[in-house]
């Protein structure tokens, strides 16, 4: 380890930088911002097929999927477990996909709801960008899984606090559909 802090490698261009100091996108580290935007040019996510209702099910879908996963996190249930969208769509997670409570799961099944949670915000990302909502997308493709993992592991609270930190992004994403 740097004494001044962590480095870590660019992803674009193998340049060693502080973590501190480096930027996130889809999971990965880069030094600046001229190696996102090269990443991100190379790395274009296709439109997923469909008109744009369907994209707005589709991805509205995801993100319910995704809060399903924070809530057996101990996040608080949005709303009432209901958020309307923008287009007047309501959407619902259903009380079923609300787990037992933080106290009784062990650290990797903290680990694994947050992996989850991962793959349907990464699965969500073509829908935003087909969408044009670039500043949702900007926020669910910075989110920082190992620290998350690392707030949430060990108590209840870190792992409330976690999930709800994220909670907030989703929710945001479903109000915009």
């Amino acid at each position: 380890m740097w004494p001044f802090g962590k480095k870590v490698a660019c992803f674009q261009c193998d340049a060693k930088v502080k973590e501190k100091a480096s930027r996130l996108r889809r999971g990965f580290r880069f030094c600046s911002e001229a190696c996102v935007r090269a990443f991100l040019d190379a790395n274009q996510l296709r439109r997923p097929p469909g008109d744009d209702a369907q994209l707005r099910l589709e991805l509205g879908n995801l993100a319910i999927s995704a809060l399903g996963e924070l809530t057996r996190l101990g996040a608080r249930a949005s709303d009432g477990l209901s958020i309307r969208g923008a287009s007047g769509t309501v959407f619902t997670l259903q009380a079923s996909a609300i787990g037992v409570a933080m106290e009784q799961q062990r650290d990797e099944e903290v680990t694994d709801a947050l992996h989850r949670f991962n793959q349907h915000v990464t699965e969500a990302l073509p829908y935003l960008v087909a969408l044009g909502l670039t500043a949702e997308l900007d926020a669910l493709d910075t989110i920082d899984l190992d620290a998350a993992i690392s707030e949430a592991r060990g108590t209840p609270a870190g792992a409330r606090a976690a999930a709800e930190g994220l909670q907030r992004h989703v929710v945001a994403v479903l109000e915009r559909l």
